[in-house]
């Protein structure tokens, strides 16, 4: 059994023919998704520089922030003190989409980002 935390599900194929249609995930390991739209906010999005995180929490809230690409690699990982107008910088992203995550009292928020230089 997996502790609680996030984990990457790499799959390689070592002999043709495969024919993988789907994969389908319901819940994460330990802790409860949310629907982003009504706790999470990433803007500005479309995001140039730097993007916020808003949100239901209290100003020192403690989060966890991971930053996913579409192939599911870590781009990103910062333990934060919730501040409203804190800026967090993409200058080592890439332009591309990306999906923001945020762990806090043991729920998960997700929201996708769009990255343009």
């Amino acid at each position: 059994m997996l502790t609680q935390g996030d984990y990457i599900l790499k799959l390689n194929v070592i002999q043709a023919p495969v024919n993988i249609n789907w994969f389908e995930f319901i819940q994460g390991i330990g802790v409860e998704e949310e629907m982003a739209s009504d706790h999470l906010m990433v803007y500005p999005n479309p995001a140039q520089d730097g993007f916020k995180l808003g949100g239901m929490w209290t100003e020192g809230t403690q989060l966890e922030m991971y930053v996913y690409d579409e192939s599911g690699r870590l781009w990103m990982k910062e333990s934060l003190a919730y501040t409203p107008d804190r800026v967090i910088s993409t200058k080592d992203l890439s332009t591309g989409t990306y999906l923001v995550t945020v762990v806090s009292s043991g729920r998960r928020f997700t929201e996708k980002l769009l990255i343009v230089h």
